[in-house]
């Protein structure tokens, strides 16, 4: 990967997603911040994360529930407690509540992300709040670097379009999710969007990602949402 797209990329944390999760590894937009901030701020200029403090107030604020609808994308993902799901470029943690209630005392959430800043960040937010099933997981930029068939699913906020070699990357992710599990990624219309976002050049369209997951090996489909600036692909590993 160049070094001009080592520096596009956001995070890779695992939760607070934003355009700055880790993308694969951050997120940078926040899993969704936005606030009006501009996007250099949300992860697409020369930052990389080193004080996750700056952001978090953004990233995680209340109010992004609003538009960014955590309860869908939890939906998309079908989890049952117990389960194990992985946060790829989850940031400052945005969905990291959801996803540790979704799968219960029994489940374990895998925070992900290619910035260790992040995950130091959010390892101490897990001592914090008491999040005894979250896991930290330092992830390579072309790589989620997990075993094989090691969790049951992956989500991904606000990070896909930073990554490069998707189709490749995605076929790296199939095979760490178990037959049957699903990757779920959440990311920007491809049209301009209130508030904050990538520049158009970098966006990508629900049909693209649905395209670059069948490459990659998934069976993948459009999820129906009702979110304003986003849209949701849900890719299952085949049986």
């Amino acid at each position: 990967m160049s070094s001009t797209a080592v520096s596009q990329l956001i995070i890779l944390g695992a939760v607070v997603s934003g355009c700055r999760a880790t993308a694969p590894h951050s997120s940078a937009e926040g899993h969704g911040a936005g606030h009006g901030a501009g996007h250099h701020a949300q992860g697409h200029g020369p930052d990389h994360f080193s004080d996750p403090s700056q952001y978090v107030a953004a990233w995680n604020a209340p109010d992004r529930d609003v538009y960014q609808k955590p309860d869908e994308i939890v939906a998309a993902l079908g989890l049952t407690p117990g389960q194990t799901v992985v946060d790829l470029g989850a940031g400052t943690g945005y969905l990291l509540p959801p996803l540790v209630k979704a799968v219960g005392p029994e489940g374990v959430v895998i925070a992900a992300d290619i910035e260790q800043a992040m995950l130091t960040f959010l390892g101490d937010a897990a001592k914090k709040e008491g999040w005894a099933t979250v896991r930290l997981h330092l992830s390579a930029m072309d790589d989620l670097g997990l075993p094989p068939a090691s969790v049951d699913s992956v989500v991904t906020l606000n990070v896909w379009h930073h990554i490069e070699g998707r189709p490749a990357y995605a076929a790296k992710v199939l095979q760490t999710i178990k037959p049957g599990g699903v990757f779920v990624i959440v990311d920007f219309l491809k049209e301009e969007t209130e508030g904050f976002g990538p520049p158009m050049s970098m966006r990508l369209s629900a049909d693209e990602v649905v395209a670059e997951l069948v490459a990659g090996g998934f069976e993948a489909e459009i999820v129906p949402e009702t979110m304003p600036r986003h849209y949701v692909v849900r890719g299952r590993r085949p049986l």
